[in-house]
């Protein structure tokens, strides 16, 4: 009966993460954040006929990017499809998280609850293979100490290679936790460990081979590996670990009501990266946004005090303003379920409380971030000091439950010290899958003390802790917001969930926005008119939303080009040899000072191409931000204008 239940939960986590994750989206770029673009932009590029490495640089991940592919080739090439198969992805990993914390915690409730808060930290769709890679080896890892045989040598060394291929860095986090595995297994015999170890080796050797000679042939396996590691290491030094300490404001009341009920209308504003907290401050005080509440990086959420359309039209075209979500951008009026009916009964209920804050000098946003990023630390911690101290771990009719636990813990610790660094607040998700199934060993090992006070006071502290992380990540991802964007409070899920496919899929995609769309919108709308399906653009920048917004390719082999990164001699050549080849009518390119100052340094030989063979047609700000140098090729004649801007269509 109890297995029943469990594969009924196990399959309802994944419909539950899939239907929360989709309605949730939205608004600018249809809820997806640039970064996904990269994946994105790659597999259309696939999907298109080109192959990674032999036309374009994978950075390191041709896995991933051929899951993408998959997904466009079979669903079509929209957001939509994206948007199915990342969240399916997510909701699987949530699953096996689920079942493996039921495995090893005894108890559905609490595997439950890791998989719930999982759910709600909301992994970012384009981190998926942190949560894959670690969903397909802890299970092989677990089966190997189960029955250590040839066959679950053979699994973990197929678990070693799909992690590899999916990011090549998951490869080495997999390979040396396989290896501590067998150590586990094998430590009273030490030339069977290494006989073990040898010939798990071999097996992902043979594997990954037909992989390894495919780069070989189109690019160089020394190149490809330098090339990844010097990517690698220049992204950590870019993302370098944050000072998080925790700050109490004894000064703060211990429950604070804010002055006004949520009825007044509100609007997410992502704020133009680097934007100084001064410069903010005084736009927040200029434009009439009040009750500032972080949602996550640069995009906090307002109420506004003046809905008028001229007003709105104000806060879409402000300069610092990098995007809204909650205006029409077509006519500047309200989108707010808040403000376009009257408020019933409970919805003002529901909005006193959410005004209600409970110890506003601890229980705030940047202590949640320092509280999740330990608690990250501290599960696996935990975990190994639960181990000494008792010989026998609850629960006692697990098998070899403390070496499974000590390699999803070992494992836990690798990959903190990897993928917690830099803009921490969207990469706490990424460790959840082996922090979840550990918190819920734990959880269990704590109340299955000897005596009734132990148990009492294990589940008293595990309670405080679960309200904390609960609140935490409400905070942060502002769940309850995410339920209430989806239809969910106000009983119209079905049309919310009509609006978003319709908005995600359009094809291309930036047809799903208005022909005034301002920003990355006017941009690929720019592109797709005056490019045919055959041409290639080129953009020296981070604007890899470009190229699948308008359903165009990249050229040079590079989805985004910056200054420090891929520019030794020969990857330039290989640029400029990926560039000459097609067609490439129009090149985008960061504006001045910064591309004189960063990418002619960098990118010699390339901007010498540009300065050759291109001219410069103006520096144009399509709004919100995105002022880019357009650059056309001096030997097409234009076909037309577009804006005011050549067309070779």
């Amino acid at each position: 009966m109890n297995k029943a239940v469990v594969a009924f939960v196990a399959v309802a986590l994944v419909a539950l993460t899939m239907a929360y994750r989709v309605l949730a989206m939205g608004g600018s770029l249809g809820g997806f954040e640039n970064d996904q673009f990269v994946t994105l932009s790659q597999a259309q590029q696939m999907a298109m006929g080109d192959w990674p490495v032999r036309d374009f640089v994978s950075l390191g991940k041709p896995l991933t990017i051929l899951l993408s592919a998959l997904g466009q080739v079979a669903l079509g090439p929209t957001l939509f499809s994206e948007a199915l198969l990342t969240t399916a992805i997510i909701g699987v990993c949530g699953a096996i998280m689920f079942l493996l914390a039921w495995r090893a915690s005894g108890s559905i409730p609490i595997a439950l609850a890791v998989a719930l808060v999982q759910i709600a930290m909301a992994p970012r769709f384009y981190n998926f293979s942190k949560l894959l890679a670690y969903a397909i080896a802890i299970p092989a890892f677990w089966a190997y100490i189960d029955t250590p045989d040839r066959r679950r040598l053979f699994l973990m060394a197929v678990a070693g290679v799909v992690a590899f291929l999916l990011r090549h860095d998951h490869g080495v986090y997999v390979g040396l936790t396989a290896i501590l595995t067998v150590a586990l297994v094998w430590h009273a015999d030490l030339r069977r460990v290494a006989r073990e170890v040898a010939l798990l080796g071999v097996m992902a050797l043979t594997l990954v081979v037909p992989y390894l000679l495919y780069v070989q042939l189109h690019y160089g396996l020394v190149l490809y590996f330098d090339s990844f590691v010097r990517y690698a290491r220049q992204t950590a030094e870019r993302t370098s670990g944050e000072e998080l300490r925790m700050s109490f404001d004894s000064k703060q009341p211990l429950v604070l009501h804010l002055a006004s009920p949520r009825l007044q209308p509100h609007i997410h504003v992502r704020w133009r990266e680097g934007a100084a907290a001064q410069q903010r401050a005084d736009r927040e005080q200029a434009l009439g946004l009040a009750e500032p509440l972080p949602i996550s990086g640069d995009v906090v959420d307002y109420a506004v005090s003046d809905p008028s359309p001229p007003h709105l039209r104000a806060i879409v075209q402000d300069p610092l303003v990098a995007d809204t979500d909650g205006i029409d951008r077509r006519t500047f009026v309200l989108n707010d379920p808040y403000y376009t009916h009257v408020p019933t009964g409970w919805e003002r209920m529901v909005a006193s409380v959410r005004n209600l804050r409970v110890l506003p000098g601890v229980l705030h946003r940047g202590n949640a971030v320092a509280f999740l990023y330990y608690l990250m630390y501290a599960v696996p911690v935990i975990a190994c000091l639960l181990l000494a101290r008792s010989r026998e771990p609850k629960p006692s009719t697990w098998k070899f439950a403390e070496s499974k636990i000590v390699v999803v813990a070992v494992l836990t610790l690798i990959i903190d010290s990897a993928f917690l660094r830099g803009n921490i607040t969207s990469r706490l998700a990424d460790v959840t899958e082996s922090v979840g199934v550990l918190a819920a060993w734990v959880a269990a090992a704590a109340v299955a003390g000897s005596s009734r006070a132990a148990r009492i006071g294990a589940a008293c502290a595990l309670l405080i802790v679960f309200v904390l992380t609960c609140l935490s990540v409400e905070a942060i991802e502002n769940v309850s917001g995410q339920i209430a964007a989806a239809g969910v409070t106000d009983g119209n899920v079905r049309e919310h969930a009509h609006d978003v496919r319709a908005l995600l899929s359009a094809t291309p995609a930036v047809d799903a926005w208005p022909e005034d769309a301002q920003g990355m919108e006017a941009l690929a709308r720019y592109v797709r008119r005056c490019t045919v399906p055959e041409d290639r653009v080129l953009a020296l920048g981070y604007i890899p939303e470009l190229f699948f917004m308008s359903h165009r390719r990249f050229a040079a082999g590079q989805v985004w080009i910056l200054p420090g990164f891929f520019n030794t001699e020969p990857h330039e050549r290989l640029m400029i040899e990926r560039t000459v080849r097609y067609r490439v009518p129009i090149a985008i390119t960061v504006p001045d000072p910064e591309y004189s100052t960063d990418y002619v340094p960098s990118f010699p030989g390339m901007t010498r191409l540009l300065s050759d063979r291109y001219r410069d047609a103006g520096t144009i700000d399509f709004g919100r931000g995105f002022r880019f140098r357009v650059l056309v090729r001096t030997d097409l004649t234009p076909t037309g204008t577009y804006r005011n801007l050549p067309c070779f269509s």
